[in-house]
């Protein structure tokens, strides 16, 4: 009989003493583009031996954080029993995408006088191109974005109708691009 409890004793105390792994999911927000800490993470334990403390690798103590810049996290999780969970995250950063204005008026009015490009200036090797309806070049630009007025490479005024882009995000590779309409309207 001595030896059948000291051996229930020996499996309880190997069960006591084997830790657990706090069994967990995470919500992770990826910071936005062109807005800096903007991510954030939750962690959501699954009930079994609560209260539940955490600790973050950069001191917060919440279950929930916000304000992330996009980098690499941990928390570390410990529930009741003295049992831990350390936790690894990654907080990206969602890319900018490019969108254009579909229709500007170079009338000198002050107002929506030249083609505008959202985000383009996240993409420095970019490229630029705009054709009229046969297919000939009428505006090209590389690297920093200067706003099209709606006029040639001689500086004449374009007539208002429908034109086409490209755009290029690194005008090295030509699996970056964006095409697109754009019009003029007088």
């Amino acid at each position: 009989m001595k030896k059948v409890i000291c051996i229930l004793i020996l499996l309880i105390a190997g069960n006591i003493l084997k830790a657990q792994q706090i069994q967990f999911t995470i919500s992770v927000r990826h910071s936005e583009c062109n807005e800096r800490n903007t991510g954030s993470a939750e962690v959501n334990v699954v009930p079994e031996n609560p209260p539940y403390s955490y600790l973050w690798n950069f001191g917060s103590t919440n279950k929930n954080v916000s304000g992330l810049a996009s980098d690499d996290y941990t928390v570390q999780v410990t529930d009741s029993l003295g049992n831990d969970t350390l936790i690894y995250l990654r907080i990206n950063e969602i890319p900018c995408e490019i969108s254009t204005a579909l229709v500007f008026t170079p009338n000198g009015d002050g107002i929506n006088d030249t083609w505008s490009i959202t985000h383009l200036e996240k993409y420095p090797d970019n490229r630029v191109l705009v054709f009229n309806r046969w297919g000939q070049k009428v505006y090209e630009h590389e690297g920093e974005y200067e706003p099209w007025d709606g006029r040639d490479a001689l500086r004449r005024e374009l007539d208002p109708t429908s034109y086409y882009y490209i755009i290029y995000r690194d005008k090295n590779e030509d699996k970056s691009i964006i095409k697109g309409s754009v019009s003029i309207i007088r």
